[in-house]
């Protein structure tokens, strides 16, 4: 360890820890607390018998037995660094007047009746804010013992990950090209040929507030997409699953975004990325839900409420989106020049509007290029 580092456990007074265990979190230190390629908010070697979010249970197989997880349990070593992020963070939300609450969570029950007498609320709240993961051993003193002998240690990336609710986190899911698409796509469907990828051009605070919602109705089957940044691949290693736009289209048409500059490049590379996201669910036969431009969304109960499957596309003005259908219509007209077309028309709206993008958008494309092909349209 090197000088100047301080390390607590913190333990309740009715637990009793394996003879072995200080050993053990001298090595777990060594060789997580230094590894800057990892960032885990700390580690427990207990049983994870709690309840998540909504009262969820965990669910393990007989062979997992280390995993990260966003919960803290009983025993607890929080790293230094981290642990003065949450208290430094603390003061401030403290002084800002805001509180340490999470739709379902038990802790925020506790908070309405205990007020500030316990600090467990806001480290959730920390933890959930951060996108932190701790590292979790549920071992018997054998194993402990076997840790110690070199047989346990892994990577990090190599266990499983659990959210709040008990569901398993894949991270870093990131789509580079059409392959990654794929293979992506299928990690998101939940239900066979009906659930919805719902792709988005990121933009922090809007983007934000789409995964509340989804987070609020149990939403899993979505991609976000946009040019690689903190942003997007922090997203990634909080498990949701992004796509960086710039990698992607390096990979399906390169030599015609030279073409263009500025604004008229960026304008042109988000509309073109969402068509060939689009063009991909399509092939695999789901259905698409996609929202374009700056629009904060209340609630996202539209995309559990069930539509008129007698149309192709389906068109909310008011959120600047659609629900496009995997029908037969729609799969012929993806075909071929589909996407020659909605570039050849992307760059005509430019030309005439001298470059600026006020009147170019993906819902205007894809409805202008659908009807052509006498496609059911409803809008809304």
């Amino acid at each position: 360890m090197m000088i100047g580092d301080e390390f607590a456990f913190i333990v309740e007074d009715d637990l009793e820890v394996s003879p072995l265990y200080y050993r053990f979190v001298r090595e777990v230190i060594g060789r997580y607390y230094y590894d800057e390629r990892i960032e885990v908010l700390g580690f427990m070697a207990s049983r994870c018998s709690g309840r998540g979010k909504h009262g969820n249970k965990i669910v393990l197989d007989g062979g997992t037995h280390v995993f990260l997880y966003q919960l803290v349990v009983l025993g607890a070593d929080s790293f230094p660094r981290h642990w003065k992020e949450f208290r430094d963070g603390m003061m401030i939300t403290r002084a800002r007047d805001i509180k340490p609450m999470l739709d379902g969570m038990v802790t925020t029950g506790w908070y309405k009746r205990m007020g500030e007498k316990i600090w467990t609320p806001w480290f959730i709240k920390f933890i959930q804010t951060r996108g932190y993961f701790q590292h979790i051993y549920q071992l018997s003193a054998g194993e402990v013992a076997s840790c110690l002998s070199q047989r346990c240690w892994c990577e990090l990336w190599n266990l499983k990950w659990y959210d709040f609710c008990f569901g398993e986190v894949l991270p870093d899911r990131v789509v580079r090209n059409f392959d990654d698409l794929a293979t992506v796509l299928g990690s998101v469907q939940k239900k066979e040929n009906r659930s919805a990828c719902q792709p988005f051009w990121v933009s922090d605070v809007i983007v934000r507030n789409m995964l509340c919602n989804f987070e609020r109705l149990d939403i899993r089957n979505y991609i976000l997409m946009g040019p690689g940044s903190d942003l997007l691949f922090d997203l990634a290693r909080r498990g949701h699953p992004v796509i960086d736009t710039d990698r992607f289209l390096s990979s399906v048409m390169t030599d015609k975004l030279r073409r263009y500059r500025g604004s008229s490049l960026e304008l042109m590379k988000g509309i073109m990325a969402k068509v060939y996201v689009l063009r991909k669910c399509v092939d695999a036969r789901y259905d698409a839900w996609l929202l374009d431009g700056n629009v904060l969304v209340p609630n996202l109960d539209i995309f559990s409420t069930p539509r008129d499957t007698t149309f192709d596309l389906y068109i909310l003005k008011s959120l600047s989106g659609f629900l496009l259908r995997s029908s037969s219509t729609v799969r012929r007209a993806w075909t071929g020049s589909f996407a020659d077309e909605a570039e050849a028309t992307t760059r005509s709206l430019l030309d005439k509007n001298s470059g600026k993008g006020d009147h170019v958008n993906i819902v205007g494309i894809v409805t202008s290029l659908l009807e052509s092909r006498a496609a059911r349209i409803k809008k809304d």
